[in-house]
């Protein structure tokens, strides 16, 4: 009942026609490489780790001070990239285009989150959205990216893969399983709810 939840801020992001061809394509390019099912792409405002459930109404309060009075806007999903880079990559992710709205909002939440007690990022926001994770095999004695990544950066390193309308910010848990993550919405805030009449 008083169990801790994982938890993050985000905003859902719906797959693309050109999205979900991406991600089949990386999915393709080995088994050391775990793309993200289409169903659980998110853009992440802020990581929050494991919260009490008692803090979900203070992290929501946050939510609804910063979000409800700042107006919807439109993304555009473009390129192709990798952390920490792409001669050796272990996270593949798609820029962000327009991102500047969706950094105001990381910025005044993570003011309203230190306002109510939480601890400062570990790292500063940057807008991405993650496709894939690179399982590195340096245990058998060699570390090598996937093959074909490198003709996947040059295919999609500029191309525009989609649109998203950000009309809300979640707040999730996320439960890891063996077969991947399970997301559930703990709370939702609808963006210029204040003047939404």
């Amino acid at each position: 009942m008083n169990e801790s939840h994982r938890a993050f801020i985000a905003v859902r992001v719906p797959a693309s026609p050109e999205l979900l061809r991406v991600l089949g394509r990386i999915d393709a390019c080995g088994q050391n490489v775990r793309t993200i099912h289409s169903e659980r792409l998110h853009l992440t405002l802020r990581f929050l780790g494991d919260i009490e459930p008692r803090a979900v109404s203070s992290i929501n309060a946050a939510l609804e001070c910063v979000c409800s009075s700042c107006a919807r806007f439109t993304l555009i999903v473009r390129g192709l990239d990798a952390f920490p880079g792409r001669q050796r990559p272990s996270v593949v992710w798609a820029g962000i285009d327009g991102a500047e709205p969706l950094i105001d909002i990381a910025d005044e939440l993570e003011k309203a989150l230190r306002r109510k007690g939480f601890p400062r990022a570990d790292r500063p926001f940057r807008p991405h959205l993650t496709l894939a994770r690179i399982r590195n095999s340096r245990r058998r004695g060699h570390s090598q990216p996937a093959p074909n990544l490198e003709s996947l950066f040059a295919e999609f390193g500029t191309v525009r893969l989609g649109t998203l309308d950000v009309d809300r910010v979640v707040l999730y848990r996320s439960e890891l399983r063996a077969d991947g993550p399970v997301y559930t919405e703990l709370a939702a805030v609808v963006l210029g709810a204040d003047s939404a009449g």
